[in-house]
């Protein structure tokens, strides 16, 4: 048997449709990759650009303890 996809599967796959669909636009518009927009944004603030995706990257393989990650503590509060 084959367990159907939670809410949180849903929006990973919704993250993925949504990063893929924007990325085949900018390739044929002519726009900005995302790679690109990081890039800039990293020649500017590249302490905080670095910071914000090992931060990000930390509470997604829960390498931060619950009680100090701010996302965590958030959805805690909000789930109230």
């Amino acid at each position: 048997m084959v367990a159907m996809p939670g809410r949180g599967d849903w929006a990973w796959i919704g993250i993925l449709a949504g990063v893929t669909a924007y990325e085949l636009h900018a390739i044929y518009r002519g726009g900005e990759l995302l790679s690109e927009a990081a890039d800039r944004h990293r020649d500017r603030h590249p302490i905080l650009v670095h910071a914000a995706v090992a931060y990000l990257a930390a509470h997604l393989t829960r390498r931060i303890p619950a009680h100090i990650d701010p996302l965590h503590r958030l959805a805690v509060r909000l789930r109230r």
